[in-house]
């Protein structure tokens, strides 16, 4: 696998994860 393709696999994982936490975390505050 390419490594520039992994770490821009890898950092949008990190935004996704990091994303549906705050959404969930807004859903509870409203």
């Amino acid at each position: 696998m390419n490594k520039k393709l992994f770490k821009i696999v890898l950092w949008l994982m990190i935004f996704i994860i990091l994303a549906s936490g705050f959404i969930s975390a807004i859903a509870i505050f409203l």
